[in-house]
């Protein structure tokens, strides 16, 4: 790179991140064929609807939907995806984008701290250092839970000016979305993190499995026409800057 690392050193480094790199991978491929599918714009009107016009419950609702992202599918999936989806959700309705964008962006934190999927860094920290996926979930799902409900509150708290307006209705997504694609996208999502939590428990490789899903997800995805080309390019540019991200705390 310049002149920090050796070749030897960057093949040790892709040796130990590689299995963590690949499951990465296979993560935000899944996540955007739900994306080009129309699951994350269903889920938020979903949250908007939930909320019954009311500027905190909305804001709960964000906070609840980015946590459950977060956790099934990764941090980034809810910076890089969720995130423009409820910015979106929210100017519809005439709203402060503020706070609920604050929310995206600090449950991604406080709310990846249940798994070992949820966070990037604590693959690599229950990779190196050999920690079962199982007891990683059961010393950090408690831990997590209270950092989310305290986020909520303090933000509850220090936005309470902006959440007092009454929110109008929102339009509902296009019927599409019902069809082969977003049914598609669902299921295959579904059965991969169900693969991925068995495998985790067992003890397994999380990359094959994450793969396998993407490959069948790009694959129904394109039978059923959804078309997953158009957000790829914006995805694929966060992947590729992903590695030299990881490279240095590797080391």
């Amino acid at each position: 790179m310049v002149g920090l690392l050796t070749p030897a050193d960057m093949i040790a480094v892709g040796r130990e991140t590689g299995s963590v790199l690949l499951f990465l991978l296979g993560m935000m491929i899944i996540s955007i064929v739900l994306e080009q599918a129309g699951v994350f714009r269903w889920a938020a009107y979903y949250a908007v609807q939930a909320s019954w016009g009311v500027g905190q419950r909305l804001l709960i609702d964000v906070f609840l939907l980015g946590a459950i992202v977060t956790a099934l599918l990764s941090l980034d999936v809810t910076v890089i995806i969720l995130t423009p989806v409820i910015h979106a959700a929210v100017a519809t309705l005439g709203s402060d984008p503020l706070p609920y964008l604050y929310a995206c962006a600090f449950v991604v934190n406080t709310g990846s701290l249940v798994f070992p999927t949820s966070n990037l860094t604590n693959l690599i920290i229950t990779d190196r250092l050999g920690v079962p996926f199982s007891l990683f979930t059961l010393e950090m799902a408690l831990p997590n839970a209270a950092a989310v409900v305290a986020n909520i509150l303090v933000f509850l708290w220090l936005f309470r000016d902006q959440l007092r307006d009454r929110l109008p209705q929102v339009a509902r997504p296009d019927a599409g979305a019902l069809q082969a694609s977003f049914r598609g996208a669902l299921i295959v999502a579904g059965l991969a993190l169900a693969g991925i939590f068995l495998s985790g428990l067992a003890g397994r490789p999380l990359w094959p499995v994450a793969l396998a899903g993407a490959t069948v997800a790009v694959v129904v995805a394109v039978s059923a026409r959804a078309g997953t080309v158009q957000g790829i390019g914006f995805h694929g540019a966060y992947l590729v800057h992903a590695p030299p991200a990881i490279t240095p705390a590797s080391v």
